[in-house]
């Protein structure tokens, strides 16, 4: 790690910190009369630095030791901390490298053995860790690194984000296109498309890897190494034992240095060579990915630094490899580097976003507050990060980089924040710290003898004062508070406002930890060191030991209706529910099965959930329970996660939604766009794009606000309820089409004054409800648990709970064109049709049955479902498309569900038939009876000058149903 000597000096010695942007006050505190500013400077910051500190821990002291991947792009980053540590808090600091990110968690860990290597059966971790208290720029993308997040330590995404993935030569992009072969997208790989004949082929580009003799001086240090030094590594003469064995279990063999594809195994020339850096970064995950896909490639793995070699070297040969952006590694002068190979994000195990972390050791907190909020608010933004990256690709050094950063007048703001932040913590600290011990105000009057203990006295007053203005004024009803921005995160905002201090424990001030009841129903909780009874949206504080928060332990939860509550009758339990929560029911992922999901999500904190059963036969949901930490104390936050039938979203809210999506002011990077003649293309999708659909909806917008908190999008940004209406739709639909139909629906319902409907409750109550709310499946199901909620019976997955509600009296249709083509849209027409749902069809004119629609395009469509089939149409995972063909077949086939679609949509132009009728009768005009239905005849109408307009619009309609009939 490059430290460079300070200008002008011998040795690299550096002198205690001087003046800091916010003097911690319990060094005032335990210091009062003594001079503790001087007027010392660092090298970078503020001058020279003569001496460093070290960390004391069990009585033994420490330098700082931080870890980095050997990747160049946390270089900059950890230099800007490794600075700051240095300069700016006085501790010394040793810097190590990672060759991968498992194994920075591994570190963190502490397991090491007593030389620093990395020890993989971590029965007995070092304590403390050896060569990591703080880990920057972690990548959680493996099987590996997921198993090791839990323990590793505390987190925060780091500001930028990455896009890993597969990469090729710019040459190469421009050799398939000159072809008409779009290569990055990664369809254009599979067998027929011929892609391989614009890649080198594997024994060429083999041979040309073992044949290198020009090496960088990180593979060859001494400058003289052989060919053969870099070589593929799929073989057992050169992989490890563990890596074997991870292959092993998924079924993957290695020949001669290389993973072949069922693909192309029996023609390797067809296959696609595909290089890999580290084998723990991701060899299993892109084999797996890679032969799901079913394209010919031959992948192999040769080291990071090896890989970089193999890239810069061969520049003649043609290959994918892995790569990520921001990073310098394959920049020119211009910035300007390989081509990335998209993949649909739904059928690629790997994410191809990727949101770094940095990892600090928990125990650094007890150390020293100061430093371990410091490195728990360390963030660059993506721009911050794509210069520095672009400094490096021209030859700067991390050291210049990132004091230059530093000394840069815009960034002094920001990271004299991340210190700012880390002494308003610490103030507070210390107040709990004099808390805790017993010490009260009253006694430390009569410590205060003569100057020094007046002046302690002082600073533990104005202690006190900051603790009542940081702590107490802090609340989960506030947003502008540390605890109500974490809640409303959670809960959204038509929750939080419902949130008051409850009546019966809110004599509870002297307590740092929190519980909040978020739910509507009067919960009980009770764990080995406190006792609380909440009514509904109430909280209340609560003190727990250190140990409790290190380590929480098991707790109980009563659930009752709370008959003194306006509650309306929906949200109204039967009967008592009595759950019991432990530590090992907390996870930051969903399911197992969730969790193997290509994309699946990563929960920003622990989450445990039980099913709330009374023993009725409606569904209750579940009670959602999530440990937060909030500045040094935690907040219990209890949850109602309604079943999918309560997500309804009013509908001016869902049209609401449909604007965010096109008007969100970001570019949408690699996005898909599929042409009218099915082509698909990568775009960008800036702000005011009405191009934008669901999949980019559930990436930018769902998931990163709903998904990443265990939730629906209903349930946090809506003020959800019973649904009314469900909602067919296609996600490749654009939103500006979704919203248009949406919009035209929205107005037929008032018009025909739909949304005034009297309602039965569960308990033989009538009620008169105004309001009308939709079922949406992208922001209504919850996207971070889609196989756990879908199940394994189509019948009881949230789409059919949802039909089959009483209170759901309609189905709109969605773009029928488009519609016809998925197999989830036609099996939700026919259980519609036999639940005896109306179902409505939407185009972005208006309402079919209503007559908004031009004639033409019912006939267009007439002709499309005259010939359609129900099984040509298609899904998105072959999972849901065996979930639907065994439902289908419990429903009569697909010729079965063919007719029922059939006569779904020859209703709904009978219904157009109708109005055009009326239209005609208005004119004078002959109209065929309600019962029967013909074709009019042409002479209706007066033809003085030729058929009128109306009589062929009338006789268009005609021939559509006629072509049904």
């Amino acid at each position: 790690v490059e430290r460079p000597q300070p200008p002008g000096s011998g040795a690299f010695t550096r002198m205690a910190p001087g003046h800091r942007s916010s003097v911690p006050l319990r060094l005032i505190a335990l210091t009062c009369a003594a001079s503790w500013i001087s007027s010392a400077s660092g090298v970078c910051i503020s001058g020279n630095v003569t001496s460093l500190r070290r960390l004391s821990y069990k009585g033994a002291s420490y330098a700082l030791p931080l870890v980095r991947g050997i990747w160049n792009s946390p270089g900059p980053a950890t230099e800007v901390i490794r600075l700051i540590v240095e300069e700016v808090f006085g501790y010394e600091t040793v810097v190590h490298t990672a060759d991968s990110s498992a194994n920075i968690l591994r570190q963190l860990m502490g397991c090491t053995d007593a030389d620093g290597e990395i020890v993989i059966d971590c029965a007995r971790p070092q304590d403390p860790p050896m060569n990591a208290w703080v880990g920057i720029e972690v990548w959680i993308t493996s099987e590996v690194e997921r198993a090791l997040v839990a323990t590793a330590g505390d987190s925060h995404h780091v500001g930028w984000r990455t896009m890993p993935g597969l990469y090729t030569q710019a040459a190469t992009i421009t050799s398939g296109e000159t072809a008409g072969l779009r290569l990055r997208w990664w369809e254009s790989l599979k067998v027929e498309n011929s892609a391989h004949d614009h890649f080198s082929s594997v024994p060429e580009l083999d041979t040309a890897i073992r044949n290198m003799t020009t090496f960088s001086s990180l593979v060859c240090p001494t400058g003289d190494c052989p060919a053969g030094t870099i070589r593929p590594m799929c073989d057992t003469a050169s992989a490890s034992s563990e890596a074997l064995e991870m292959l092993q279990v998924h079924n993957l063999t290695c020949d001669g240095g290389w993973w072949y594809s069922d693909a192309c195994v029996d023609n390797k020339e067809t296959c696609i060579p595909v290089v890999l850096g580290e084998f723990m970064w991701n060899m299993v995950e892109w084999c797996v990915a890679l032969r799901g896909m079913g394209l010919p490639v031959a992948v192999t793995w040769v080291g990071w630094l090896q890989q970089v070699d193999v890239v810069k070297h061969l520049t003649s040969k043609h290959f994918a490899f892995y790569w990520w952006e921001p990073d310098p590694t394959f920049l020119d002068g211009e910035g300007k580097g390989p081509k990335q190979i998209v993949f649909d994000d739904r059928v690629l195990s790997i994410p191809q976003t990727v949101f770094p972390s940095i990892f600090v050791w928990p125990e650094l907190e007890y150390i020293d507050p100061n430093l371990y909020w410091f490195l728990q608010d360390v963030s660059f933004s993506i721009g911050d990060v794509s210069l520095m990256m672009l400094r490096l690709a021209q030859g700067a050094s991390n050291y210049d980089i990132a004091c230059g950063w530093l000394q840069e007048a815009a960034n002094i703001p920001q990271w004299q924040g991340w210190l700012d932040r880390a002494a308003e913590e610490e103030q507070v600290r210390y107040i709990e710290v004099i808390m805790d011990s017993g010490l009260t105000i009253g006694a430390a009057l009569q410590i205060g003898v003569g100057i020094m203990g007046c002046c302690f006295v002082t600073a533990v007053i104005s202690l006190f004062i900051v603790y009542r203005r940081r702590v107490w004024a802090d609340s989960p009803a506030n947003p502008s508070t540390d605890t109500g921005s974490q809640v409303e995160r959670w809960t959204g905002p038509f929750i939080r406002a419902r949130l008051e201090q409850d009546k019966n424990t809110g004599s509870v001030r002297s307590g740092r930890d929190w519980i909040v009841n978020a739910s509507p129903f009067a919960i009980s909780f009770e764990d080995s060191q406190w006792t609380a009874m909440l009514g509904p949206y109430s909280f209340c504080r609560a003190w727990h030991s250190r140990a409790w928060r290190t380590t929480p332990g098991d707790f109980d939860v009563t659930v009752c209706d709370h008959s003194e509550d306006e509650l309306e009758e929906w949200q109204r339990l039967r009967k008592t529910v009595h759950l019991k929560f432990s530590t090992s029911d907390f996870s930051n992922e969903a399911t197992a099965a969730d969790a193997s999901c290509p994309d699946h999500v990563k929960y920003l904190q622990p989450v445990a959930r039980k099913t709330l059963d009374d023993d009725s036969y409606r569904p209750m949901g579940q009670l959602k329970v999530t440990r937060i930490q909030v500045g040094h104390g935690r907040m219990l936050l209890l949850q109602w996660s309604p079943p999918h039938i309560y997500r309804g979203v009013p509908i001016d809210e869902f049209i609401a939604f449909f604007t965010k999506v096109i008007e969100k002011p970001e570019v949408w990077e690699k996005c898909q766009h599929i042409d009218p003649d099915g082509s698909v293309q990568i775009i960008s999708k800036p702000p005011g794009c009405g191009l934008r659909n669901m999949y980019e909806a559930n990436r930018f917008i769902v998931r990163p606000e709903a998904a990443v908190v265990d939730a629906s999008y209903a349930e946090v940004q809506t003020n959800y309820g019973p649904a009314d209406v469900f909602i067919s739709h296609v996600w490749g639909e654009t939103a500006r089409e979704t919203r248009d139909a949406m919009t035209k629906l929205d107005r037929w319902i008032r018009t025909a004054n739909l949304h005034r409907r009297t309602v039965e409750y569960d308990s033989g109550a009538m009620g008169v409800e105004e309001r009308l709310r939709v079922w949406f499946c992208t922001i209504c199901n919850n996207q971070s648990r889609v196989v756990e909620e879908l199940g394994k019976d189509v019948f009881h997955s949230p789409f059919a709970q949802v039909l089959r509600s009483q209170r759901v009296s309609q189905v709109a249709l969605v773009s029928p064109f488009r519609a016809l083509h998925r197999k989830w849209c036609n099996y939700e027409f026919c259980l519609s049709r036999f639940e005896g749902k109306t179902v409505v069809m939407l185009t972005s004119d208006g309402v079919v049955q209503a007559g908004q629609v031009a004639p033409k395009k019912l006939h267009d469509l007439a002709n499309k479902v005259s010939t359609f089939n129900c099984e040509e149409a298609t899904c998105a995972t072959a999972a849901d498309e065996k979930l639907i063909d065994q439902a289908v077949q419990h429903m009569g086939g697909y010729q079965q569900l063919t007719l029922t679609l059939q006569d779904v949509f020859r209703a709904a132009i009978l219904d157009a038939h109708r109005v055009l009728s009326q239209a005609v009768e208005v004119m004078g005009g002959e109209t065929p009876a309600d019962s029967e239905v013909r074709k009019p005849p042409r002479a209706s109408l007066s033809k003085q000058d030729g058929n009128s307009p109306l009589d062929d619009v009338f006789v268009k309609v005609a021939d559509s149903y006629e072509v049904l009939t």
